[in-house]
């Protein structure tokens, strides 16, 4: 996979931190990406986010180069599955049709089923990817316990839902 995909230079993505197992250019290699996106430090998260649609980006806590090697592996696996699917434009469409039909139940049951879905499909992709189950759901957890109050709305959806949350903490383990 050609590193400059991530908006990184060659060199940036084939770096190996001192705690990555992994580089950047191998995590592309691995989930056979082909889009463009952009990697970014975004300060004022406490967890990592996709945005956009045209020109996606995953955004990472500032914090990100402190987590563990695998971590960065996990959660860089999870939201490039969200790009490479295109779920921001999906999510887009969704919203557009709750904002036309908002007065249907079946519309916002619909909405929150494809989300929780989504982050499902993601998690899926990270198992794939040859995570343990137990180490992911571990990340997730403390990760969700390091949330501040102030995280966006937007990078909390999926995670701060307890019900939502603890279905997708069953789900992985069940993989």
């Amino acid at each position: 996979a050609d590193a400059t995909l991530a908006g990184l230079t060659t060199a940036e993505a084939s770096a190996r931190p001192d705690n990555a197992e992994h580089t950047i250019a191998e995590i592309v290699a691995h989930m056979a990406f082909w889009q463009q996106w952009f990697l970014d430090r975004c300060d004022g998260l406490t967890v990592p986010v996709t945005w956009g649609v045209v020109y996606p980006a995953v955004l990472l806590p500032e914090e990100a180069d402190e987590w563990p090697g695998e971590r960065r592996r996990l959660e860089l696996l999870h939201e490039l599955a969200h790009v490479k699917r295109f779920d921001a434009l999906t999510q887009l469409a969704a919203q557009v049709v709750l904002a036309l039909c908002w007065y249907n139940p079946l519309v916002w049951v619909a909405v929150k089923a494809m989300r929780a879905e989504s982050e499902r499909a993601g998690d899926d992709d990270v198992l794939r990817g040859g995570a343990e189950a137990s180490t992911y759901v571990q990340e997730l957890l403390t990760m969700v316990r390091a949330m501040r109050p102030a995280t966006p709305a937007f990078a909390s959806l999926a995670m701060a839902r307890p019900t939502e949350f603890e279905g997708r903490m069953l789900a992985i383990l069940d993989a």
